[in-house]
């Protein structure tokens, strides 16, 4: 769609792992070097892991190009196979030619001995490759265990690459994978990119894809990228790849900031039942005439929008458990009236000057939902809760089911209650003979749900954001029960983190981070606090 705009002759940031795009960086080097190591030393077993979308299987992919012809690999994608169907698959990817069929096992296990005998006198190594090795049964992980007794006095006839993430290091911690736990020789684990190589990474792309300096990717834009992925390649080619599809529709070669965020949020995708963004309309929403008014930027709001997009760059930190926002938002709106803004009860908001910080009286009422005693605390921790911090919309921010704590240009308010229709707030700074326990609601129009709110939701203080979910054994217990409590199932494997995440409309891309941990410890604890309908 854009190489002609850009004078290239490939799709830089496309998502298949081709090699050739391969970025050196030092895991990359270190992960080689253990992979080789490990297969000409005939160590065994070998275990790589990362997180999703660290590049494991391009890293695979170049092992197999760095590995001479008297190397013989066998590759194994699916994992998804009983013992009898993995034996058989490793059998037919080695091109052994079995001469009965129908074969028993031992009858495939005595072919495969012989085979490795037979390359073993000829110095060749024989190495194994199984990709997504976390979503191997028990029972196949062990039978992958007697491949490693097929041995000689000196050395192991068969190398068995495990590939996979995280969660394949807490299933070889179970004590029935004792035996294989102790086999295992090598072991390396992929860490995403440092924040100074990002930029490097998709340097060496562009100039892979034919022209290096064919786009200039600001330093804010660069920070906005870095602190969203966290270094994930895999995301990295996603958000460049929306930015330069934003670049071509605006017809510009900077990326700044504020463009590397649109293609973030976009991202994170549409709220449930609504269209995403096509690339007409991305255009229209970045690069629009400033002096103009849109048809969909009628309803004026400058001064909580104004704060919203001053406030983006700001807390993009915050930005992993950011929501949805739909087209129809300007991020800049410099000619806009100050004062006109939704609806009327947004107007009163707004035209209401506190005459005194009333952040203690916000504070007070979310610990009495919970039952807190506040004993004059100032902040949710000194409550003895944490806080888990969100950007999101309204909108996302209501299908946690938690009360939530915004503050923004209009002030510290509490989300207390979502309907079909509303959103429900209490706000200390309001007149009480006009909103009586100073409680307003504010329409469910596209306008409000799609504003970008920074959030924090209170949780009691054994239950903070893990640090790293993947590898925390809450997750599955509350999928559990979550998925039980949601749709009637009890699984708890990795995959259905994005049943979850799609059963309650939030954003589904697998990941545990704040939006998915706080709708999940909600689901699986009935009695915590919730939203008022």
């Amino acid at each position: 769609m854009y190489k002609d705009y850009f004078g290239l002759k490939d799709e830089p940031f496309r998502m298949t792992p081709d090699t050739r795009y391969l970025f050196k960086s030092n895991r990359y080097e270190e992960a080689l070097a253990s992979l080789l190591y490990g297969i000409k030393e005939r160590k065994g077993f070998i275990v790589i892991t990362g997180e999703i979308g660290t590049g494991k299987t391009t890293l695979c992919r170049s092992l197999l190009n760095q590995l001479g012809s008297d190397t013989k690999t066998a590759v194994i994608l699916n994992p998804s196979l009983n013992k009898s169907e993995l034996l058989h698959a490793i059998i037919d990817d080695l091109n052994i030619d079995m001469k009965i069929k129908n074969p028993s096992q031992k009858v495939l296990l005595d072919t495969l001995n012989l085979f490795l005998i037979s390359e073993a006198r000829l110095g060749n190594p024989v190495a194994v490759i199984i990709d997504e090795a976390q979503n191997l049964e028990p029972e196949v992980l062990e039978s992958i265990r007697m491949l490693s007794n097929l041995e000689t006095e000196q050395e192991k006839l068969l190398q068995i690459i495990l590939v996979g993430q995280p969660e394949l290091n807490e299933i070889l911690k179970l004590p029935k994978m004792e035996q294989l736990r102790q086999r295992i020789a090598v072991r390396y684990h992929i860490t995403p990119l440092e924040r100074g190589e990002i930029l490097n990474y998709i340097k060496h792309r562009l100039d892979v894809a034919g022209n290096e300096n064919c786009v200039e990717f600001q330093p804010s834009a660069i920070e906005a990228i870095a602190r969203y992925t966290r270094g994930t390649p895999r995301l990295i080619n996603i958000i460049c790849d929306k930015c330069m599809l934003a670049a071509y529709a605006c017809k510009t070669k900077v990326i700044d900031g504020e463009l590397a965020l649109k293609a973030i949020m976009d991202h994170e995708g549409p709220a449930s039942g609504s269209e995403g963004l096509s690339e007409q309309a991305l255009g229209n929403v970045l690069c629009e005439d400033k002096t103009e008014a849109t048809d969909y930027a009628r309803v004026k709001r400058a001064n909580l929008k104004s704060a919203v997009a001053a406030a983006l760059i700001a807390c993009v930190v915050l930005l992993i458990g950011i929501g949805t926002r739909k087209t129809q938002q300007p991020l800049n709106t410099a000619n806009e009236n100050k004062n006109e803004i939704a609806t009327d009860v947004q107007e009163k908001i707004l035209e209401t000057a506190p005459a005194e910080n009333k952040t203690d009286e916000v504070l007070n009422e979310v610990l009495r939902i919970w039952g807190v005693k506040s004993d004059g605390a100032k902040t949710i921790e000194s409550a003895g809760m944490t806080g888990i911090k969100i950007v999101t919309n309204l909108s996302t921010l209501s299908k946690i089911g938690l009360p939530a704590l915004i503050d923004d240009e209009a002030g510290p308010r509490l989300l207390i209650g979502a309907s079909p229709t509303s959103f429900e707030f209490f706000d200390s700074k309001l007149d009480s003979t006009q909103f009586p326990n100073r409680v307003f609601k504010v329409a469910r129009i596209s306008e409000n749900e799609s504003i970008l709110v920074s959030a924090v939701i209170p949780l009691p203080s054994h239950l903070a954001l893990p640090a790293n979910p993947a590898a925390d054994p809450r997750v599955s217990e509350f999928l559990s029960a979550a998925m039980n409590r949601t749709r009637g199932l009890v699984r708890s494997d990795p995959s259905n983190v994005i049943l979850f995440q799609k059963s309650i409309g939030i954003p589904a891309d697998g990941i545990v981070g704040p939006l998915t941990w706080c709708a999940l410890v909600k689901r699986s604890n009935h009695d915590f606090p919730g939203l008022t309908k």
